[in-house]
Order: structure tokens, then C-alpha cells, then sequence
């Protein structure tokens, strides 16, 4: 082989390794990015079940601040 030849053949090879790198480094990102979504996804559905949870005792407690209201006028009226 020919000296350019054979230095052709050695760039190739260590472009050849940078792009092995790149593509292992770029696979680390993926899967990182993998499991920040997933942990993310999951603190979403903890939220929301919070939210949910926040939502219902609200309307309980609405529910029986009505009910404690009108049981007040009920008593003012049976007093009248």
C-alpha cells in the first residue's frame, strides 16, 4: 500500500472510533433522558392523585359547610 493510502485508512479509523464514541455517548443521554422521563411521569401521577385528593376533601368540606349552614337556619326558624 501506499503511504496515502495507508494514512487515508488511519483517519478513517480513528473517525471511525469518534463516531463509536459519539454514538455510546449519545446512547448515555438517551437512556438518561429515559429515566428522567419516567421519573417524571411518576411524580405527574403522584401530583395529580394529590390534586385529586385536595379536590374531593374540598368538596367535602363544602359539602358540610352547607350543611352546617342550613342546619343554622333550620334552628333560627324553628326558634322564630
Amino acid at each position: 500500500m501506499r503511504a496515502e493510502e495507508k494514512y487515508e485508512i488511519s483517519l478513517l479509523k480513528k473517525e471511525k472510533m469518534n463516531l463509536l464514541k459519539l454514538i455510546d455517548k449519545k446512547n448515555e443521554e438517551k437512556i438518561s433522558l429515559q429515566s428522567e422521563v419516567t421519573k417524571l411521569r411518576k411524580n405527574l401521577a403522584e401530583e395529580y392523585l394529590h390534586y385529586l385528593s385536595e379536590r374531593d376533601a374540598r368538596k367535602i368540606l363544602i359539602a358540610d359547610l352547607n350543611e352546617l349552614r342550613y342546619q343554622r337556619e333550620d334552628m333560627s326558624l324553628a326558634q322564630s
